[in-house]
């Protein structure tokens, strides 16, 4: 409301005042008085006219007293519609501005004045669009993010259907048939723009459903990020590449010797424009080879870390561009001993075990692992090798005694391949230039794919904590194949593999010689 001293609430229709008299020329002086009405003086536009309009009507009829009262009452009820007009609009507006007030009789006028910045700001609200989230189908899933990007939600998958064909005769393991190998639903996304999460549960393989991946991710900066939950310690080369881009269908012995995924918190990020990367975590700390339970108690806790380099990125050598080197290493240190961390075994890609511990072996004192690894990638050709050691304190309770042994077990492997069809061949998947379509003469991506890989482990193991008679020394590899990339999202991957087994020890605790493995891989992989 306007203050007072700047609108007066006087009644304009007060009791008439005497007229000045005439002037020389005998004609009446017009004044107000001569209506019988006192005017106030009213700062608003429309109070004017209205005041204005209640004088010249008066004047005109000043001689006939009842049409002026019929007249006044005709104009109170114009006043009060109009009154009820505003009240109407005035609910329907934005909130009301000040306010100017005058008085006809005993009758209220208000007149709500409205800026020119309110009735801007009303049309800029009622105009501007209302942001809505974006959903968006493609090669990569689903997905529904907010129009600032501050929040994404994904649905993908992976899902693969194998076949292993044993062609060995006299393998124990000589067996044929299918296998769910992954069924992974996948929800990832972002909270506030700096908080990515990743939940991945597995309802494939041979054991019972498992979460795989579940971790919070906070991104400060691309160099300094912070990773809490299950997920793959920074370790070996190949076992860090997702489950459905590696090259061949199951990966080699090296990792075998790491850790598959661990719960913990690492530190990670990357500079110089992806040029350099590092990763440091602690870990619950598990066996070689092996994927953690959803609880970390009594576990001894173990740190893990990982630098790679690509110096030649994106410089002007282009033939060095690709080629990355890098260090991984691991340390524990278990003052109770963890009698679950030797339980598993050591096995052939096609999962068949070649050595196993005896029951009751547990690992004590010190564990560490390292494992230098290089990557090389110039058009269609593509390698990677990789060179891991595992070096564990174990005992086992032997004749009333406690028996200890060190075993310092070792792997590696070179492999690589040759997209025939000409597209680069990529660390994090292959994606044709031309997707499969026989309807246009389009058939795809094709890659033949080769690798040697071989595995020793400690003769000393044969002493107490391992079984000659069940158990080998070590495993040869050699496979090839190849990998028919239909699009971005379907592969479907052939591949033979050859194994040969080592005896370790001597004479008497010797290992048994075990028959060669040949094996038959196929595999469709739908990811998306």
């Amino acid at each position: 409301m306007a203050p007072e001293s700047k609108v007066q609430h006087k009644d304009i229709l007060a009791p008439a005042q005497p007229c000045p008299p005439a002037h020389a020329g005998g004609q009446p002086t017009s004044c107000l008085h001569q209506t019988g009405l006192t005017l106030s003086v009213v700062h608003r536009p429309l109070g004017f006219v209205l005041a204005l309009a209640v004088l010249t009507s008066h004047q005109a009829s000043a001689q006939d007293a009842s049409a002026l009262a019929a007249e006044l009452q005709i104009l109170r009820q114009k006043v009060e519609q109009l009154e009820q007009k505003l009240k109407r609009s005035e609910q329907q507006a934005a909130p009301p501005s000040t306010n100017t007030t005058a008085v006809l009789g005993n009758q209220p006028l208000v007149l709500p004045v409205v800026s020119s910045t309110s009735i801007s700001n009303q049309q800029i609200h009622a105009t501007q669009p209302v942001p809505n989230p974006r959903l968006t189908f493609d090669q990569k899933g689903f997905s529904i993010s907010s129009s600032d990007d501050q929040f994404k939600v994904a649905l993908r998958g992976t899902l693969q259907l194998d076949s292993r064909t044993t062609l060995s005769d006299d393998h124990p393991n000589n067996n044929k048939g299918f296998l769910l190998r992954r069924a992974q639903p996948i929800l990832q996304g972002t909270l506030f723009s700096d908080f990515d999460f990743l939940f991945i549960p597995d309802f494939g393989g041979t054991g019972d459903p498992q979460i795989v991946d579940a971790y919070l991710n906070y991104r400060y900066s691309a160099g300094l990020q912070v990773r809490a939950g299950k997920f793959k310690p920074p370790l070996g080369l190949e076992q860090l590449q997702l489950e459905r881009e590696t090259t061949f269908i199951e990966r080699a012995f090296p990792s075998s010797l790491v850790p598959n995924r661990d719960l913990g918190t690492e530190l990670h990020g990357t500079f110089v424009g992806g040029k350099a990367s590092y990763a440091a975590g602690i870990f619950t700390g598990v066996g070689d080879g092996r994927i953690s339970n959803n609880s970390g108690f009594d576990a001894g806790g173990a740190f893990a870390g990982r630098v790679f380099f690509e110096p030649f990125k994106g410089g002007n050598y282009k033939s060095l561009n690709g080629l990355g080197v890098g260090l991984g290493g691991s340390y524990s240190f278990l003052q109770d001993t963890n009698a679950q961390a030797l339980a598993s075994c050591y096995g052939t890609p096609s999962q068949h075990p070649f050595f196993t511990f005896r029951p009751g072996t547990v690992a004590e004192d010190c564990h560490w692992r390292t494992t230098p690894q290089a990557r090389y990638n110039l058009g269609p050709l593509g390698l990677l090798a990789e060179y891991a050691v595992s070096h564990q304190d174990v005992g086992i309770p032997e004749s009333g005694n406690w028996q200890r042994s060190t075993l310092n077990n070792t792997a590696w492997q070179l492999s690589g391949g040759w997209v025939l069809t000409g597209e680069d061949a990529d660390w994090s998947g292959l994606t044709p230039r031309n997707p499969f379509n026989p309807k246009t003469g389009h058939w795809g991506a094709w890659q033949l794919v080769a690798r040697y890989a071989a595995i020793h482990l400690d003769d000393s193991a044969f002493s107490y904590v391992a079984d000659p008679s069940t158990s080998s020394g070590g495993a040869h590899e050699w496979a090839a194949g190849v990998n028919w990339h239909l699009n971005q999202n379907l592969r479907i991957s052939g591949s033979y593999s050859h194994i040969s087994f080592d005896q370790a020890g001597a004479g008497s605790m010797a290992s048994t010689e075990r028959g060669e493995e040949n094996t038959l891989f196929t595999r469709i992989n739908l990811t998306f």
